[in-house]
């Protein structure tokens, strides 16, 4: 591969590996200020790479001994019903003039050893700016999956003034149930298409409403509740974030009121309280083929980070290359 060697990812090799990740978040933060600055200590990442690689294979690729880049995925037994595997945003990064070529031999080199443990959808986590990277997945049949979006708390406009909101409480319980259901609803409507596998979790939202570091807001028409805004602390090693981001984790209106300013009215009533308890930033996650939500958020937060996703052919699980002859009859 052009004086570069393709190796096993080992335990010395993280060191390198965490330290280039730093250098390139660094970059990025550089074109996008607003990001977290905690992935620029290379500290950070260091002992997830570490606790990933035991569990998951990954490649390095080598210049005269030197790292030049790394990969390595986390198996996701059951992400949208399959078997996958997922490269977060810090299990991977290139340097030098050849990153193109280093990320492509690269995942040739891993997505062998991926769909033969039976991963055949592939996710990768690529920083929002990296426009190298993501053009080269792209020319690998990824597609946009999920985007991760961030904002400070300017320039908030005042929600409508006959617009009511109010905060949930537990009393709130069951219409909250059934706003989350006509949510999950909409979800498996066309063109987003995610299944409606189970109702909403009675056990799980009581759970979220009880916890003082979430904050579910209701908005109103006519006293009824029409539309909510979850909004609270996460804690994931997958998503880019630090202990002043707050995360919004759901919101949804009904049909017949959307485009009236309630998304606008919850999200400033959510970033209100959000900096009353000392955050500094709010994220936001959305899939791409939800016309109302990227419409919605794209309007009020930047894009830190794209989910990629391929979905190769299950048939090379069994029609692959080293196919026997006597196989075919």
């Amino acid at each position: 591969m052009n004086h570069y060697e393709l190796k096993s990812m080992k335990k010395e090799h993280l060191e390198d590996a965490a330290r280039l990740f730093a250098d390139n978040y660094r970059t990025e933060r550089g074109r996008m200020p607003i990001l977290p600055p905690r992935y620029e200590n290379h500290n950070t990442v260091l002992p997830l790479l570490g606790k990933l690689i035991q569990k998951a294979p990954g490649v390095v690729a080598l210049k005269n001994g030197n790292l030049s880049g790394y990969l390595i995925g986390q198996l996701l037994p059951a992400w949208r019903g399959r078997r996958s595997t997922f490269v977060p945003f810090w299990a991977h990064a290139v340097t030098g003039k050849k990153r193109r070529m280093i990320l492509q031999y690269m995942y040739a080199h891993l997505s062998s050893n991926w769909t033969a443990n039976g991963c055949f959808t592939h996710l990768i986590s690529v920083l929002a700016n990296d426009k190298e990277m993501l053009d080269t997945l792209f020319w690998f049949g990824f597609g946009m999956a999920v985007i991760d979006s961030i904002r400070d708390f300017s320039d908030l406009q005042s929600p409508l003034a006959d617009i009511e909101v109010r905060r949930a409480s537990l009393d709130d319980l069951e219409i909250i149930l059934l706003l989350s259901q006509e949510f999950r609803r909409y979800m498996a409507g066309p063109p987003i298409f995610m299944p409606l596998v189970e109702k909403s979790s009675k056990k799980y939202n009581e759970k979220w409403l009880s916890n003082p570091a979430n904050a579910l807001w209701l908005g109103l028409y006519k006293k009824e509740a029409v539309a909510y805004m979850e909004i609270g602390s996460l804690n994931e090693d997958y998503v880019i974030t630090d202990e002043k981001t707050v995360w919004i984790q759901g919101a949804y209106t009904k049909e017949h009121l959307r485009g009236k300013g309630f998304g606008a009215a919850l999200l400033k009533c959510a970033l209100d309280w959000a900096q009353a308890q000392g955050y500094e930033k709010c994220a936001v996650d959305f899939e791409g083929e939800n016309i109302l939500a990227s419409a919605f958020w794209l309007r009020h937060f930047r894009p830190t980070c794209f989910s990629l996703v391929r979905q190769v052919d299950e048939r090379i699980g069994w029609a692959h290359k080293d196919r026997a002859d006597e196989h075919f009859w």
